[in-house]
């Protein structure tokens, strides 16, 4: 697990006891496409966040790369 202090989130991998039980679970390019798919559905269902627009735009406001690198999709996030 690694935390990032400057920028409000954490690293790291829960495994939940309702999670999908895989006996051979490997980051190889060999790894099943059955196996993805169930770790993506789960993940879809488990994993959330959110972040208030006002809280978006005052940091956005002080972000030196914004121009650069905030693409129009990041916003549309938000409203999702």
């Amino acid at each position: 697990m690694r935390f990032e202090w400057g920028s409000f989130h954490v690293h790291g991998l829960a495994w939940l006891p309702n999670a999908p039980k895989f006996k051979n679970l490997s980051s190889s390019s060999d790894l099943v496409e059955s196996t993805k798919e169930k770790i993506t559905e789960y993940a879809n269902r488990t994993i959330s966040t959110i972040i208030l627009f006002s809280f978006l735009m005052a940091i956005m406001s002080v972000m030196l790369h914004q121009q650069r690198l905030i693409h129009k999709s990041a916003i549309s996030l938000v409203f999702k």
